[in-house]
C-alpha cells in the first residue's frame, strides 16, 4: 500500500549524494526538487549511517525525521533544503535512513538529517 500524498504534505529539494567519486568530481546527482514528504522537527537519537562521518556507527543526535515515497529514498550523506521559501529553510545532511514496508502500514521511505 502506498502512502496517500494526502499525508505528505511539505515539499522539499533532494540532492543525493554519488555513491563512488565521479571523473568529473562531483559529489552529488542534480537537485531532484519538489519531492512530496512530511517533515517533523524533533530531536530523536539514531545511528550516524554516512560513510564519510567521524561519528559512523555511533548514536548521534538528528534534529528532523522525513517521511516520503521509497522511491524518493536517498542513501546517507545526501543533502536535504528544508522548509524552502521560508525564514526556516535550511540546507541538512542525512545521516539515517529506513524504509517502511508492513502489511499494514502504508509503504514509505524515512530520513533523518542533522
Amino acid at each position: 500500500m502506498r502512502m496517500p500524498d494526502r499525508f505528505l504534505e511539505n515539499r522539499e529539494t533532494l540532492r543525493p549524494i554519488r555513491p563512488v567519486p565521479s571523473s568529473s568530481g562531483a559529489r552529488f546527482y542534480p537537485d531532484r526538487p519538489d519531492v512530496k514528504c512530511v517533515i517533523a522537527d524533533k530531536v530523536t537519537k539514531v545511528l550516524d549511517a554516512r560513510s564519510a562521518s567521524e561519528t559512523r556507527g555511533q548514536e548521534i543526535l538528528a534534529s528532523a525525521h522525513i517521511v516520503m515515497h521509497p522511491e524518493d529514498w536517498v542513501p546517507p550523506g545526501s543533502l536535504v533544503v528544508m522548509w524552502q521559501g521560508t525564514p526556516m529553510e535550511r540546507v541538512a545532511e542525512v545521516v539515517a535512513t529506513a524504509i517502511a514496508n508492513a502489511k499494514s502500514t502504508p509503504e514509505s521511505a524515512q530520513v533523518w538529517v542533522v
